[in-house]
């Protein structure tokens, strides 16, 4: 084979140029102190590097939701833990209130109260970064608000369930057992407020015929309802001011003034005549007797004996000739004493003594019938006559039916309407299960998967199974209530099959309550893969609901204390205090328990951090001192090349001059 200049020197610049590309690599490398400058170099390590820094960028994010999600955490724990002693404040002053306290002190604890209240409704309010944090999913307006009416909302429903008494008080057993009254209306300005039975929708008001006597009031809960059947006892009455508190059960409390019966007239008289007849007698005279129908009192005289001295025999002797007669019309006097026209009655009525007690300087004096006053038998009928029920306005609010696709409200909020493509949908409430229940269209799972069958599945937030049903081409109306589900109503469209109009209900996704779609409003964060953890609460969870509803305790408590409440009646706010208290410790735990884990999390991550940043690192950095030793390496290899080829190309140069 003839070598000729020409392939000697190609050969030569070859190879000169592959050990100048080797020099450069490394020099490239540790430029960069990357292994791979180019996606050339290593395909392969390209993509375990493309996992490595999307890991670390992942690990890096994740440990920013943790950083906030703690700061939401702090904040929240903060805020709460100050509602804490706040609440200790009002204890304080509660205890304090149901010692020796006039009227004014506990005004000015009212006061106080008043303020302490509006401190927590600020607390609620709290804010990080712009944000509030006790809001649920509204975290950009303040969640607890006062309306126009004065009523503190969240987000705005009323949670301290102003429960609406159905009815209005008449006096019609005090009628009944009282037919000579003038004025029937003994009971005054009767009041029934303050009551919040949630979570029961209603109690029903009737005469209880269970415990003994007719005093006694009966609330009967809706069959089913977890609620217990509870029996007021109605106590006696007293004259003026009357209560009836029976907000331990949430059903409000009674208050009412009292008055004794007033007569006039002829059954006045006969009453004052009965009366006066049953006063010591004037001296000398037997007892009196009244006689309605002349309307006189008639004392007949003692009897003396005159004793014969000498035989000693007694001869029975009046102490008066004639017995005593009195008209009673004529003993009646006008309020200010003088005689003439009068007007009996039980409070305005003066008596001349003086035509009785003769000698005796007894004069006119006013004279107390006493009257009568209502019974709590007939109080207790007036009530249950009145009254039909007692209903929460809460429960409407919260059990009304909630769903994904509601293309139009039904009438009041009790019902969800969906118009599909093959049929009208209806879902009335309530809804009493909690949580999110999820609606599936059953599939054919042995030939077709993708035909459906026609049934229906709810599930709930697990996937555990419900109920399931069977739609019905003609329309139905299916009756889910003892699964806390409500009602559903559908009508067909025509035409459409069971199955199609399975798919079709499906679009609605999920049915629940309000109060489980509330609750379930928590700003979450993601710290892992598929793990997410509340960053706070929200407000359902820290003031409560119904009776057990912080501000409610608050409002009932300032009341007592505006109406210099005795201490037994204070005492019973002591435990719902207690109670609150109870319910934020228990969030501050949860708190707690939540910080725990981030820091777990945290720690776990850090961990994480290096070893993915060691992968990395193992994958796309230069070893500096093995580059360094390969890139001289390669530069001494490359200058003897080019020494080498100066001595290959002079030669053949000079031949060519020649």
């Amino acid at each position: 084979m003839r070598i000729t200049n020409s392939m000697m020197i190609d050969n030569v610049l070859k190879d000169l140029n592959s050990g100048l590309l080797r020099l450069n690599k490394y020099q490239s490398q540790l430029a960069s102190n990357r292994k791979m400058v180019k996606l050339s170099d290593s395909p392969v390590g390209v993509q375990a590097s493309l996992t490595a820094r999307a890991q670390i960028r992942q690990i890096k994010q994740y440990q920013k939701n943790i950083t906030t999600a703690r700061k939401w955490n702090q904040q929240a724990e903060t805020s709460i833990m100050d509602m804490q002693e706040t609440i200790k404040t009002i204890y304080e002053n509660l205890i304090d209130a149901g010692g020796v306290k006039n009227p004014g002190d506990k005004d000015n604890i009212a006061t106080l109260t008043k303020q302490l209240k509006q401190h927590l409704v600020d607390l609620c309010n709290s804010s990080t970064s712009s944000k509030y944090i006790f809001g649920g999913h509204n975290t950009t307006t303040q969640p607890f608000q006062y309306d126009e009416n004065g009523v503190l909302r969240y987000n705005g429903i009323d949670l301290s369930d102003p429960a609406v008494v159905n009815g209005t008080f008449t006096s019609t057993a005090t009628k009944d057992t009282n037919p000579n009254l003038t004025d029937p209306s003994l009971i005054k300005d009767f009041k029934w407020e303050r009551a919040s039975v949630y979570p029961v929708s209603e109690y029903t008001i009737s005469l209880s015929g269970n415990p003994p006597g007719a005093n006694y009031i009966r609330f009967t809960p809706p069959a089913g309802s977890n609620a217990q059947q509870v029996d007021i006892k109605i106590p006696d009455i007293k004259e003026g001011a009357n209560e009836i508190d029976m907000r331990e059960h949430g059903l409000g409390i009674i208050t009412f003034n009292a008055e004794k019966t007033v007569l006039s007239g002829q059954p006045a008289i006969d009453k004052l005549g009965a009366e006066l007849s049953k006063m010591d007698p004037p001296y000398g005279y037997k007892s009196g007797v009244y006689d309605s129908g002349t309307g006189k009192i008639t004392y007949q005289s003692e009897i003396r004996y005159d004793v014969d001295p000498i035989t000693g025999a007694k001869t029975p002797v009046p102490i008066h000739p004639t017995p005593l007669e009195v008209t009673v019309d004529d003993l009646i006097h006008n309020a200010d004493g003088t005689t003439g026209a009068a007007t009996i009655s039980e409070r305005n009525t003066y008596v001349d003594y003086s035509q009785i007690y003769v000698g005796t300087g007894r004069g006119m004096e006013k004279f107390d019938f006493g009257g009568e006053l209502p019974t709590a038998e007939q109080l207790a009928q007036d009530i249950a006559a009145s009254f039909t029920d007692i209903e929460s306005t809460l429960y409407k609010v919260v059990t009304r039916p909630v769903s994904d696709q509601v293309t139009t409200t039904g009438s009041g909020t009790d019902t969800v309407s969906y118009t599909g493509a093959t049929a009208s949908f209806d879902w009335t409430g309530p809804i009493t299960k909690q949580g999110k229940f999820y609606i599936e269209a059953d599939m054919d799972r042995t030939v077709n998967p993708s035909v459906p069958t026609g049934g229906v599945t709810i599930r709930d937030e697990r996937g555990i199974k419900v109920t399931n049903f069977d739609m019905d081409p003609a329309g139905d109306t299916l009756d889910l209530t003892s699964f806390g589900l409500g009602t559903l109503t559908y009508t067909a469209g025509g035409g459409a099959t069971a199955g199609e109009m399975a798919q079709d209900l499906e679009k609605m996704r999920f049915i629940t309550s309000a109060t489980s779609e509330e609750l379930s409003q928590h700003i979450r964060y993601e710290v892992g893969f598929e793990q997410k953890i509340d960053a706070t609460f929200n407000g359902v969870q820290v003031v409560g609901l119904g009776s057990q509803n912080m501000f409610s305790i608050l409002d009932d408590l300032i009341f007592d204390l505006e109406r210099g409440a005795g201490a037994d009646v204070l005492t019973k706010q002591i435990s719902k205090l207690q109670g609150m208290e109870s319910r934020l410790l228990t969030n501050v735990v949860e708190l707690g328990s939540r910080t725990v884990r981030l820091d777990v999390l945290d720690n776990r991550y850090s961990l994480d951090f290096i070893n993915a940043e060691q992968v990395r690192t193992d994958i796309e950095d230069i070893d500096p001192a093995y580059t360094i030793m390969q890139m001289k390496f390669m530069e001494a290899i490359y200058k003897q090349a080019l020494a080498a080829g100066a001595q290959i190309i002079q030669p053949t140069l000079m031949d060519f001059l020649r």
